[in-house]
């Protein structure tokens, strides 16, 4: 097999690194975590708030990253910034704590949303577990395949999910609601902004989208 080759599988392209950064600011907690908000936070305006704090948070948080990044131009994340700059255990406890919990945790979350939607939609075929169970299985084989497998793959799910986000955005502008809905501050607004619980929820939620 040429270089060249071998080049072209091994490696990705802007539009594909565009995708997977896409995805990872954009998770399929947005499709769920504001469902478990409405069940205690019953004002929009309250919603909205968090949410912009939230957004930014992980402004605040994207901007400290690319500085590091900058800093200290190296792969590895938060292993690297912690290594250089505190000291290489912590690298080491960071990168086990990501293995383990910051990167499975969000696919097996996922993956449960995943099934709980798809054994509502067809109960018959598989229940909520199996399904959750087999869309990682089956989305491993595709990025098993090959590097080109995986990019084209990416590529399609991120447009598919900002698509639908989208199609969501403009189907609230146009629905017109049989009862009123304001997003005007009211009085217990600030109670559902500041108080611990609700806040740190709400605030995990959305940083973990």
């Amino acid at each position: 097999m040429s270089t060249a080759t071998t080049k072209s599988i091994a490696t990705i392209g802007v539009y594909t690194a565009t995708a997977i950064v896409i995805a990872n600011m954009i998770g399929t907690g947005v499709f769920g975590s504001l469902g478990y908000q409405v069940i205690s936070i019953k004002s929009v305006f309250a919603i909205i708030m968090l949410w912009l704090i939230g957004g930014i948070l992980s402004f605040c948080g994207a901007l400290s990253y690319a500085e590091l990044g900058a800093a200290l131009p190296r792969s590895g994340g938060e292993y690297n910034f912690l290594s250089h700059i505190y000291h290489p255990i912590l690298g080491f406890i960071s990168g086990w704590v990501s293995l383990v919990a910051g990167f499975a945790a969000p696919i097996a979350v996922a993956s449960m949303l995943f099934g709980k939607y798809f054994s509502n939609v067809n109960p018959v075929l598989l229940n909520e577990d199996k399904a959750a169970v087999a869309i990682i299985i089956l989305i491993s084989i595709v990025h098993t395949i090959n590097t080109a497998v995986g990019s084209s793959f990416q590529r399609v799910m991120t447009f598919l999910k900002v698509a639908i986000i989208v199609f969501f955005v403009i189907a609230g502008f146009l629905y017109i609601p049989s009862f009123s809905i304001s997003i005007l501050p009211k009085a217990g607004d600030a109670s559902y902004i500041f108080s611990g619980g609700v806040c740190c929820f709400s605030y995990l939620c959305i940083l973990c989208l």
